[in-house]
C-alpha cells in the first residue's frame, strides 16, 4: 500500500537528523581526542586504528606493516597526485618516516625542523625551528639529514642538528624545552628529567624481560644462533609489556645480559 506524502516527509526529516547526529557525533570525538594523544595502549592496540602510524615503524613491535587493505595491486594503478607541501629552507637532504596521528602528519627535516600537516588536504598546520647552532653542521659525518619524530603524549619529540632534544606542543607547535644531550646518557632520561615518569627499576625491567624471554624460545635460538635483528623484537615486546614506561637504555642493556 503507498505511503501517506505526510509520512514520507516525516521519514526524510527523521533520516536527515540521524545523519546530522553522527556528522556531529563524529567530528565531536575527533575534536576531543587531544593532538599528539599517543600513549601505550594505543601503541598496543596500533592494529585497531590502522589509519594511524604511531612509530617509524607504524606499531610497538616496528613491524613496518600497515593493516589496511582499500589499495591493492589491483587499483594501485588508479592512484593519482592529492597534494605537495614545500619543506622550503635549508634546502638539504630529507630521511625521515612520517609519523601520522589522528590525521595529522608530523616529520623532520634538515637541522631538526619539524613539520605538522594535514594528512587528507596537505594544508600546514605548524612548522617547528629548531634554531640549530649552523657551526655544529661540521660534526654529523653524513649530511644534515634527520631521521625521524617520535609523539607521545601530546608532545613532538625531535633531535636537532647541534645535538639537543626538543619537545614540541603537538597542538600548537610551541617549544615544550630544549635539552642538549649528554654522552652516555639516553634520550629517556633527559625526557624523565622535565618531569615526564618513567620506569628505571632495574628488578621491575629485568622482570618484564625475562618473562619476554621466556615466552619467545624460537627467537632467542634465533638470536644466540646470530640473527641479532632479533634483539629488536625483544626490546619491542618488553616496552609494550611495561606499556611505554620502561627506561629504554635500561631495557637495552637488561636483554643484553640476559640474552647471552
Amino acid at each position: 500500500m503507498p505511503r501517506h506524502p505526510m509520512f514520507a516527509r516525516a521519514a526524510g526529516r527523521w533520516l536527515c537528523c540521524v545523519a546530522l547526529m553522527l556528522v556531529i557525533g563524529a567530528a565531536s570525538r575527533a575534536a576531543a581526542a587531544a593532538p599528539g594523544a599517543v600513549d601505550a595502549a594505543r601503541l598496543q592496540a596500533a592494529d585497531s586504528e590502522p589509519q594511524n602510524w604511531y612509530t617509524g615503524g607504524r606499531d610497538q613491535g616496528g613491524t613496518y606493516y600497515s593493516p589496511l587493505a582499500t589499495i591493492t595491486d589491483a587499483n594501485v594503478k588508479n592512484l593519482g597526485f592529492a597534494w605537495e607541501y614545500d619543506l622550503g629552507s635549508p634546502l638539504r637532504g630529507q630521511e625521515a618516516t612520517p609519523v601520522v596521528v589522528d590525521g595529522v602528519m608530523y616529520t623532520s627535516g634538515t637541522w631538526g625542523y619539524v613539520y605538522a600537516v594535514n594528512a587528507a588536504t596537505g594544508r600546514e598546520v605548524w612548522r617547528y625551528d629548531p634554531h640549530s647552532d649552523f657551526f655544529a653542521g661540521r660534526n654529523p659525518c653524513c649530511d644534515l639529514v634527520n631521521r625521524g619524530v617520535a609523539v607521545w603524549q601530546g608532545k613532538v619529540y625531535v633531535g636537532s642538528g647541534d645535538g639537543r632534544l626538543h619537545a614540541i606542543n603537538a597542538a600548537t607547535g610551541k617549544k615544550v624545552f630544549a635539552r642538549m644531550f649528554e654522552t652516555g646518557k639516553p634520550a629517556g632520561e633527559i625526557i624523565a628529567a622535565e618531569g615526564f615518569s618513567q620506569v628505571s627499576d632495574t628488578g621491575e625491567i629485568e622482570r618484564w624481560c625475562r618473562e619476554v624471554i621466556e615466552k619467545n624460545p624460537d627467537n632467542l635460538a634465533k638470536y644466540r644462533a646470530g640473527n641479532e635483528g632479533v634483539f629488536k623484537f625483544f626490546v619491542g615486546q618488553v616496552m609494550r609489556a611495561s606499556r611505554g614506561q620502561a627506561n629504554p637504555q635500561t631495557v637495552n642493556d637488561t636483554l643484553k645480559r640476559l640474552l647471552a
